[in-house]
């Protein structure tokens, strides 16, 4: 079901059945539905959810919806450098959930450092600790960085899932190659109209300068040369 359909659905249910089915969804398809969602409604809604719930759908939804923040995976668990492999997968395992592609591993102040995929996670011994696989490679995007501005990034070549950090370097979450894509799908492209208006203005005013110059390389140089004599005499 397209995300606006379902927000009207959401909208048609008792707040206590909308609340219980919302909490059940994927996170990120229920911010997709909640932003839809009319503004009066969605703060009933809201006081129905469990409070840390509600306090991460509301987080997510003061994002602007063209950005990485708005359509970013808070589930994607990170974990300490000193965290120990065996540890780290139990966590995953105990915790129930789609662990995805990478975890996230974080320095002693909390800041992004690197990732481990889960494929590395499986293959290391029980022991090691995270701070010896990871891959400081990747870099992680800004919670407020545009969809359209991340596009291009090379580690999309490699990576399904990256980082997303805050102003501190803090991790917030990951964005998936799939969500940045259905982002893209489904936010007005003003950005992307803005960014070829300017590309059209720089090359009107490249073109005019090229033919200011070339006007004056064809102005006769004896003109020119006249000029100069009456001025100087």
């Amino acid at each position: 079901m397209a995300p606006w359909a379902a927000a009207r659905c959401v909208e048609a249910l008792p707040v206590e059945r909308a609340a219980i089915i919302v909490a059940a969804m994927a996170y990120r398809d229920a911010t997709s539905v909640l932003r839809l969602v009319e503004r009066d409604h969605l703060d009933r809604l809201l006081d129905a959810v469990k409070q840390d719930l509600a306090k991460d759908f509301r987080n997510s939804l003061t994002y602007p919806n063209g950005t990485v923040g708005a359509w970013m995976d808070i589930s994607v668990p990170d974990f300490s450098d000193e965290t120990e492999v065996g540890n780290a997968i139990r966590y995953i395992k105990k915790r129930g959930s789609r662990a995805g592609s990478h975890i996230f591993v974080t320095d002693s102040s909390g800041a992004y450092i690197g990732l481990v995929s889960i494929s590395t996670l499986l293959r290391s011994s029980a022991s090691t600790s995270l701070s010896e696989i990871l891959d400081p490679t990747v870099k992680p995007l800004s919670n407020r960085a545009t969809l359209v501005s991340v596009t291009t990034i090379p580690s999309w070549d490699e990576h399904p899932l990256l980082p997303v950090v805050g102003r501190r370097g803090n991790v917030l979450g990951g964005l998936s190659r799939s969500m940045l894509r259905k982002g893209l799908s489904e936010v007005p492209r003003v950005s992307t109209s803005f960014a070829f208006s300017s590309l059209w203005a720089h090359l009107f005013m490249s073109f005019l300068l090229v033919a200011s110059n070339l006007l004056r390389l064809a102005t006769p140089r004896s003109h020119l040369v006249g000029t100069e004599n009456e001025e100087t005499s």
